[in-house]
């Protein structure tokens, strides 16, 4: 028998291959699609909405200026031990990364100007000489430097150029503040020592001042001694032996300052150190020879008083204690010479690559930026508020998911629902 189909089977048949939606608590993409045509007005509407408020709100901003000045810091010349590590790597003996560069302490020259630039030093010169707690109408001497430093973008780039942007309102200022970033490096430069040519220089200064005082002392001292006992000069063997003796004490006081300078940078292996010690030797030797010579080998570093009348005993102490000053300030004043040379040759000079100059054009705000973000933020906020709320109009739909709804209510509120409830 030939079985009759009826249209009621075809149906059938096709309800059962169309494809079966959720039970209602969640969304397949084509219902995530009809959910968002369905309220895509709303989208709209929080998206323009979001982008009109943010074009008003970035009108209102203040345009904002950028200035930059490039500067290539002066190269210190480097160490031995650090030529000694690169003919290392080099060679390929020994593999040197940031960490083991900053053990050693070969730290790039850069570093240390930037970190001068940000001192607090260069910046409260520049709050004095613009005047920046005005500007930035800031009482607090802290909260004006951390305006400034929000204001300023210091670095060092691979080509070891340090770049100092400075944004402002004003575009004169921050051209100004810039160079003036530049400037006062330049002074810092110039009264710290950097280098160690600067730091020998420092040091020998230090060490001459205190010689100068006491050749002036040794002076006043002698003028006063002579007043008092009537002595102008010795007879020319006396004076000799009292010169000789002065000046070789002299020359050991400066060798010893020297020799105390050089183990701050050189150890004991320096054929320089070496020398200089063999020089101090030498010297030693010659002293304790005069000395036996002029008092008959009791080691007295005096004239022999049988020789000298007691009347010029003390002329004679003042006499050589200003001649072994007077050797002292000359050789002192020797190596400071040759450490300012040596400083004029490493002079931090601060080579200025490119001035800032008065920007023609704003660098912030990006008013067009903000608007496109705001709008795509809020477009994606109304997408996900809209795909929610489909979610939850589906839940409650289903029995199921409502008791699951009802439960996450009474647990994110607790008892405050239920009284609401009972109130109404």
């Amino acid at each position: 028998m030939e079985t009759i189909q009826t249209g009621e089977q075809p149906q059938a048949e096709a309800m059962e291959l169309a494809p079966q939606y959720s039970d209602g608590s969640e969304l397949g993409m084509l219902e995530i699609l009809i959910a968002l045509a369905k309220r895509k007005r709303l989208i709209l509407a929080v998206t323009i909405g979001a982008a009109v408020v943010a074009a008003v709100v970035s009108l209102q901003i203040p345009n904002r200026y950028t200035a930059t000045a490039k500067i290539l810091p002066p190269q210190q010349a480097p160490s031995a031990a650090a030529m000694l590590l690169g003919q290392l790597t080099a060679r390929g003996s020994i593999s040197l990364n940031s960490t083991g560069a900053g053990v050693l302490g070969l730290r790039s020259p850069n570093d240390i100007y930037i970190g001068m630039l940000k001192s607090r030093a260069v910046q409260d010169a520049l709050i004095a000489n613009f005047d920046l707690a005005q500007v930035y109408d800031r009482k607090q001497a802290t909260d004006i430097r951390k305006a400034l430093a929000a204001a300023t973008d210091i670095n060092s780039g691979k080509d070891d150029l340090i770049s100092i942007a400075v944004e402002d309102k004003v575009p004169k200022r921050a051209a100004d503040l810039a160079n003036a970033y530049v400037e006062e490096l330049s002074n810092l430069t110039r009264s710290l020592a950097v280098t160690e040519a600067s730091q020998r220089r420092v040091f020998w200064e230090q060490q001459l001042q205190q010689a100068q005082d006491a050749l002036a002392g040794a002076e006043v001292a002698l003028k006063e001694t002579r007043q008092s006992t009537g002595i102008i000069d010795l007879d020319s063997q006396a004076k000799a032996v009292v010169e000789a003796i002065g000046s070789v004490h002299g020359q050991i006081a400066a060798k010893e300052v020297k020799s105390q300078a050089m183990r701050t940078f050189a150890t004991a292996s320096n054929p320089d150190y070496i020398l200089l010690q063999q020089e101090l030797a030498g010297l030693r030797a010659q002293r304790t020879k005069l000395e036996q010579q002029a008092t008959g080998g009791n080691g007295d570093p005096v004239v022999a008083t049988a020789k000298i009348p007691a009347v010029a005993l003390e002329y004679v102490r003042r006499l050589r204690e200003m001649k072994y000053r007077e050797t002292v300030f000359t050789l002192l004043t020797q190596q400071l010479e040759m450490a300012r040379l040596d400083e004029s040759k490493q002079g931090a000079i601060i080579q200025v690559l490119d001035q800032a100059v008065i920007p023609d054009k704003k660098s912030s705000p990006k008013r067009s930026l903000i608007v496109i973000l705001t709008a795509f933020t809020a477009f994606a906020f109304g997408t996900v508020y809209v795909l929610l709320s489909e979610a939850l109009d589906r839940a409650r739909q289903d029995a199921v998911r409502a008791e699951q709804l009802a439960t996450l209510r009474k647990y994110l509120w607790g008892d405050r629902l239920e009284l609401r409830r009972a109130q109404q």
